[in-house]
């Protein structure tokens, strides 16, 4: 079976492909357009200037190849938008099951466009707050490269050390981390801390293993945990994040809870708990090889495409 990723954000398309050529599947990842989420591919058209006529002539003859070429698409992001409707009647067009792939803000909160539903065979999303955006949607957790987060325990030091990485600010509510950072040192709490921006991804990584604590969302907004928290529970590091009640089970969930104004409290019992966070760690280790593992993943999305191709 010959499977064409389309784009890769979160590092989705690319770890998936990984697991699924393990599984004996030929996966070819795609990048259409530049942006600071997209880590691996195989393929790379972003260089072609789709504002010009000879430019989206020249992405176009390229995607139209790779889809001839294809058994399915599975495509990652916005599902009629950004010129790609046409990719998506091209594929049909010629016999390919379309599989759509929703990550976050190209669904929430919006209509689901009737297209994209008439289209696709079948859709998956990445988180479960997306289920209420997407209809019929299968929720697949995001899986991660394990042969690159193997647990290890944090640098020895007396001052433990908060890490946050957004790569968007708004969305990860980064002045709430900041503000619960400032109040933190105001009531003397003994910590360091370290902001990670505009970074690559391996930089990220290594600033994760420095960590003793990673902050991630922290916005009642989305409710969810993503990519950040996952690597961090695969290095054995508490996460935390705001939760919204109900959408995970909470009682397996490793992943550390705590609103905006609850950030300040939460962090400062962790920084007093060094056997708590270990502990903590560990589970969110055994979460991520149950739940995230790229293997299991590959197999879902196997069983899905066999299903509804």
């Amino acid at each position: 079976m010959r499977v064409l990723h389309l784009n890769n954000p979160a590092k989705v398309g690319w770890v998936l492909a990984q697991a699924q050529r393990r599984l004996g599947l030929e996966a070819t990842v795609v990048l259409t357009h530049s942006r600071h989420w997209h880590h691996r591919y195989d393929v790379d058209l972003s260089s072609y200037d789709t504002s010009t006529l000879s430019g989206k002539y020249g992405v176009g003859r390229e995607l139209l190849r790779l889809v001839q070429g294809c058994d399915l698409l599975h495509y990652h992001g916005a599902p009629v938008s950004q010129g790609y409707r046409d990719l998506l009647l091209w594929a049909v067009g010629l016999g390919k099951p379309v599989f759509l792939h929703h990550h976050g803000s190209e669904v929430r909160g919006r209509p689901y466009p009737w297209l994209a539903s008439r289209l696709s065979r079948h859709r998956f999303v990445s988180t479960p707050d997306l289920l209420s955006w997407v209809p019929a949607a299968e929720w697949i957790p995001n899986p991660v490269l394990l042969e690159q987060l193997p647990r290890t325990a944090p640098p020895a030091s007396e001052r433990p050390l908060l890490v946050h990485a957004p790569t968007d600010r708004e969305v990860k509510n980064t002045e709430a981390v900041l503000a619960a950072v400032a109040e933190l040192r105001q009531r003397g709490v003994d910590f360091d801390f370290r902001l990670v921006e505009n970074c690559t991804h391996q930089e990220t990584v290594a600033a994760l293993r420095q960590a003793d604590i990673v902050v991630d969302w922290v916005n009642p907004r989305f409710g969810i945990y993503g990519v950040l928290s996952i690597e961090a529970m695969a290095l054995g590091r508490p996460a935390v994040c705001t939760l919204s009640p109900g959408l995970y089970e909470e009682s397996e969930l490793p992943v550390i809870p705590a609103s905006p104004a609850e950030l300040a409290g939460v962090l400062q019992h962790l920084i007093a708990a060094p056997e708590s966070r270990k502990r903590i760690g560990a589970a969110g280790r055994r979460f991520v090889l149950k739940h995230h593992h790229p293997g299991q993943i590959a197999l879902r999305v196997l069983r899905a495409y066999r299903e509804w191709a």
